[in-house]
């Protein structure tokens, strides 16, 4: 129900409430034992399906109906803050929760700041090293406004990057290109040893496309592709 609720043209307005539901789901979840694991199956596969949906749906309503979508956001940022406290405190007792809410949050932040590094890069002069995370789009913003309140759901979301890279479940120039976007604002944030551990994986993995940024050197991948090695020589520099 609360799928096609949130389809709906108008679904939106309920996401502060269907966001509270998915937290008293997670915290049913931690305390009271479920007849059989495959109904435990079930309700995790719910809640990391209408979380998604959710996440989808305030992409949406941003790139259709802007200001909307930005009040939207803003409507939403208190119950989607208590959601991924929760989620964070199940990592140890449901790290398959854990996991797949972290790893819809990335997916989110990856696409919507890859689009915006690709538009930039039309206009090189626009293409900066990041100083804050309110240059990031609307929605990646508010999601990394709650990730870096916390310490250990930045170690959390970094452990999901580095493990969503070392499977290869990110791939392609804008994409390591927004990652590396997000990483630098993190140092700027926290002196965290092992960024440069996750610095040194995407530097890495971004290597591996040297050859293809060859072919066109006034193409959009070739001024991504710079950009992000000289963001990954900065954070890497002793």
């Amino acid at each position: 129900m609360a799928l096609v609720i949130t389809c709906q043209d108008r679904g939106c307005v309920f996401i502060p409430v269907l966001l509270c539901i998915l937290k008293e789901m997670v915290e049913a979840s931690l305390v009271h034992h479920l007849d059989s694991s495959q109904q435990m199956a079930e309700l995790l596969d719910n809640i990391q399906r209408m979380f998604q949906r959710i996440l989808e749906c305030l992409a949406i309503r941003l790139r259709t109906l802007r200001e909307e979508g930005i009040q939207l956001i803003h409507s939403v940022q208190d119950p989607l803050r208590e959601f991924i406290h929760v989620v964070q405190g199940s990592a140890a007792t449901c790290p398959v929760i854990h996991h797949s809410v972290l790893s819809s949050l990335l997916a989110a932040i990856v696409v919507e700041t890859g689009y915006m590094l690709q538009q930039k890069a039309s206009n090189p002069e626009e293409l900066t090293p990041p100083k804050t995370f309110s240059e990031l789009p609307p929605l990646s913003c508010t999601l990394m406004g709650i990730v870096i309140k916390s310490t250990n759901v930045i170690r959390s979301f970094l452990n999901e990057l580095m493990e969503s890279l070392l499977n290869d479940e990110i791939e392609g120039i804008p994409s390591i290109t927004s990652v590396v976007y997000i990483v630098a604002l993190i140092k700027g944030k926290y002196k965290l040893s092992y960024i440069k551990d996750t610095a040194s994986a995407l530097q890495r993995k971004l290597t591996t496309y040297s050859e293809i940024t060859k072919e066109d050197v006034s193409s959009t991948k070739r001024t991504l592709y710079e950009f992000a090695l000289l963001a990954l020589d900065e954070i890497l520099r002793p």
